[in-house]
């Protein structure tokens, strides 16, 4: 499971930002948006190399690529700073 939240530069909670997960080898992607606490899950997915990009509007986009070795829970906390 990936979990975690989005917020701006001030910690402020980012709602309905794009989080998507694409497994680097086959394509398979998979999204969600974020709560309106910034919060995001991900529930399923098998281990492998993945692609991890947040997005919204006016902020800049976050990309981090890392693998997934075993079944296990992450977390993530993103900050979005304002596209300037």
């Amino acid at each position: 499971m990936l979990r975690g939240a989005v917020k701006d530069g001030s910690g402020a909670p980012l709602p309905s930002a794009l989080v998507e997960l694409t497994n680097t080898v086959s394509g398979f992607s998979m999204s969600t948006h974020t709560a309106n606490d910034g919060s995001f899950v991900i529930a399923k997915f098998a281990p492998a190399r993945y692609r991890f990009v947040v997005s919204l509007s006016s902020f800049e986009t976050q990309t981090t690529d890392f693998e997934v070795t075993s079944a296990a829970v992450l977390d993530l906390s993103i900050r979005l700073e304002v596209a300037g």
